[in-house]
């Protein structure tokens, strides 16, 4: 028998159409030092080329609370 790591995703959809969605982590059996991380409404991003220089910019449209895995965030 073959084992699998996979991760599982879920969508709730509430009665006034609000969305949430979540994902777990199994990425294995090893410690990926998870933190908290919240990125607010409106949290301006700003991408990174292959070459290490700015790439596209946008604002988050939503709200983010989430888990950093292995010191990135």
């Amino acid at each position: 028998m073959n084992s699998v790591h996979a991760c599982t995703g879920i969508r709730l959809i509430a009665i006034d159409g609000g969305t949430v969605y979540g994902r777990t982590m199994g990425w294995g059996v090893f410690d990926m030092n998870s933190r908290i991380t919240i990125i607010p409404l409106g949290y301006s991003f700003i991408g990174l080329t292959p070459d290490g220089e700015n790439g596209k910019k946008w604002k988050a449209k939503y709200g983010v609370v989430g888990l950093d895995m292995l010191g990135q965030n």
